[in-house]
Order: C-alpha cells, then structure tokens, then sequence
C-alpha cells in the first residue's frame, strides 16, 4: 500500500528540513548517481502527533468490513477503502462518513475479485487491480464501469498475476507475475514496469525469476519477496528490490535509472516467534479430480527486510519506513520514518506518535493523512485460512472486526534532537 496520489502537504514548519552538509559520498558511474548516506540524518531527529480526524468500522456496527487491503484519496479529500474479501469500495468524504460503496464480485464491467490495491488516476477514475486473473478495473467515482486498464499479456498466452499498481504522474506503474510449468521445472517470474497512459510499456524497473523442482516446490522468502516501491506525482519510480540491503533505486519517468541511494543499517534480527510468522504454508490446489494439491513452505529469513514500506511526497521527499521504524518503537510510536530529499540524502528521521501497531495494523501515508487498518494482520490470516490456502493443520482464525482510523498529522514538531 504505497503508490498513492497525494492529495495535500504537511505544513511548510514540518516539511522544511534543515539543509545541513550532506556527511555521506556521491559517485558517479555509467551516468547514475551513487549516494552513500551515513547512520544518522544530517538534519537530524523530530516528533509528531497524529491527531484523529475519523474511525469507521470495528465496533461500529453500521459499517461492516471483510479484509481491508488498500486505500487511497482523491483531490477532493474523499477516501476509498478496498475490501478484498467482500470485493468492494466503501468511499467516504473528508469527515468519515460514509457516502457509498461501489464494485462487486464477478467478472463483468467494472467486477472483480481478491483486488489487491487500487489507485486514483489523474483523471479521477478508481483503478482496481486484481491479482488472478491479473487485469486493471477501471470505475468512476460513483462506480459505474469504465473499462479494463490495457495491462499487455503474459508471455506465450500464459497465466498472469496483478501483484501491485500505482499511479505514476500519468503513467501506470505495474507489478506482475507469470507461472510457467515444463520438465518437471516450476518457474516463477515476476516484473515491475512503467506503462504510459495507452499500455505501452516503458521499460521495466525490477526483474527475477525463480525455478523450483515439481518434486520439492520450496521458496526461499528473500527471492520470493516482491519489490517494495512507490512512485511520485511526478512520475518517478522509486524501488528497493534487495531483501538485505538498504538500498533505493531512483527511476525517471522514462524508465531509467538515474540515482541509488543506500543508508549505513543494521539488520533487525528475527525471534523465533517471528521466524514463524513469516514462513507461508501454502498449497498448490489440485486438479479437477479435488484433493489438497501439493504443499510447499518458504523458507524464513532470519532477519526483517531493511525497507518495509515507501511513500513518495509532492515536495520531492522519500518516506521511509524500516524494519527498526516499523517495529521496534516505543510505545505510543506509530512508526519512524526515514526522510530523503530529492537528491536521496538522508536528511530526517521523523517519529509519528499515535496508535497503531505495525506488527498487527496496516499504515498508509497520503499527503498529511495517515491512514491505519486497524487489524489487518489477522484479518488476512484469517481470510487465508477460510480460503483453505494455509497449513491444513492451522485452525481457521477469529479476526476482530476491521476498522480505519484516519488522522492528520500535527505540523509542528513536538521535539528536536
């Protein structure tokens, strides 16, 4: 959940970062821009407070969420929630209230089911990507269909899979994936590309593929991970593709690299606890004779990915947001963000304090927004389970109902180091 428009900017007092010398090094090969950012941010530390604007859902028995994948805001301020399970939009105006809900399950115009994320474009259309079978749904605002985004198809006519999409200024960044199966060999393909406004693409930003034996079908979860990114009003693509490395790509609007920044970071080791969380148990279904299929496990890496989570900002800033700013705060800490200028120097860290809880919620940043869904880890356990693609030995899980909580950003900052 990272490629959204914004809609506004935090206040001139907390998006002015102190232009201190930049303390790392810069190098240039092949015309790219190497940055190499120290440990701590020339501009240095700040706190601030997100104040709640709304809540929905929960206890609220009025409003009834499935899972929560995805939200996103238009330039009117009006947020749109995508619910996976129940494959469908509940839109709400800037004060939280409820004014419609939009989409349905099918395949029809303007259907879908299991969408993943969905993004406002520039000319205000709601893009839904679905994951399987991958395309882009295309609604206006109150829901009427307006058409399939022209995502071109898989190699050879084979299956493909929507994993992510965003809006990049009037391009449409893509992440997708392709299953390919022949001499006993499982191949699994995944890209993340920039397309212009007619499909056409401009060049891909990430590329790997992995190939398993049919006879022992185990993934390891560093190559499995799909690129974390985001992408600007401006049409830049910003991707981090290394599981073990704090390292951001930087691509222009035509597909090109043009900088690579990287940070000095310590990796955040796993518990065994955590360990288990994220080894995926899943089963490859079998055919039309039923039966369970085939059961495979990835294989944990003993240590958290540097980068979790990337928000692109109209002022040309980079938020950030580790494995240690996701989950090692303090209590009463959301999150801590690593702030990068234009340039991919390291120049703020910024503690937002509020009440979420990474481990267990999901957090969207949208302009001066942070959006929390409230839940979402279980709630997608949960789905999976009932959706009989976890461990058969796993119970079906009871998730709390889901809930969002919106708040805005306090624009002073509460404290400087």
């Amino acid at each position: 959940m990272s490629r959204r428009a914004p809609v506004a900017l935090l206040c001139a007092s907390l998006l002015t970062i102190a232009h201190a010398s930049h303390a790392g090094k810069e190098t240039t090969k092949d015309g790219v821009i190497y940055i190499t950012n120290p440990t701590t941010p020339s501009g240095g530390k700040s706190t601030i407070v997100a104040q709640e604007m709304w809540r929905a859902g929960g206890d609220d028995e009025e409003v009834i969420f499935g899972v929560l994948s995805d939200v996103a805001i238009d330039a009117a301020g009006n947020l749109y929630a995508l619910d996976s399970q129940l494959s469908s939009i509940s839109v709400f105006d800037p004060d939280g209230n409820l004014l419609r809900t939009i989409g349905r399950e099918g395949e029809g115009p303007g259907e879908f089911r299991r969408a993943s994320e969905l993004f406002v474009t520039p000319e205000n259309k709601i893009a839904v990507a679905q994951m399987m079978p991958g395309k882009i749904v295309m609604l206006s605002p109150d829901g009427k269909p307006a058409g399939d985004f022209p995502v071109p198809a898989a190699p050879d006519g084979g299956t493909q899979m929507i994993w992510g999409a965003g809006s990049a200024g009037r391009s449409v960044v893509v992440g997708s994936g392709t299953f390919a199966q022949k001499d006993g060999k499982f191949t699994v393909s995944s890209s993340l590309q920039l397309l212009g406004a007619d499909g056409t693409s401009r060049g891909k930003v990430a590329e790997r593929s992995q190939v398993n034996d049919m006879a022992n079908m185990n993934f390891e979860e560093k190559t499995a991970r799909r690129p974390v990114w985001t992408a600007g009003a401006d049409g830049k693509v910003y991707v981090n593709d290394a599981f073990d490395a704090y390292e951001i790509k930087y691509y222009g609007a035509d597909a090109k690299l043009a900088r690579v920044a990287t940070r000095e970071f310590q990796h955040r080791s796993r518990s065994k606890a955590e360990m288990e969380e994220f080894r995926p148990r899943m089963m490859m279904r079998g055919g039309r004779g039923g039966g369970r299929g085939q059961r495979f496990d990835a294989v944990p890496s003993p240590t958290d990915p540097d980068v979790m989570q990337m928000f692109a900002r109209d002022d040309g800033t980079l938020w950030v947001l580790s494995s240690r700013g996701a989950r090692d705060c303090p209590k009463g800490t959301m999150a801590r963000f690593d702030v990068f200028d234009a340039n991919g120097h390291f120049v703020r860290e910024v503690s937002v304090q509020g009440e979420a809880n990474y481990s267990q919620d999901g957090i969207v940043l949208i302009g001066d927004q942070l959006v929390v869904l409230k839940g979402l880890r279980s709630a997608q356990r949960a789905m999976m389970a009932a959706m009989g693609t976890d461990d058969a030995e796993q119970e079906e899980e009871e998730a709390e109902p889901m809930a969002i909580v919106c708040y805005r950003l306090d624009p002073q900052p509460t404290a400087k180091k």
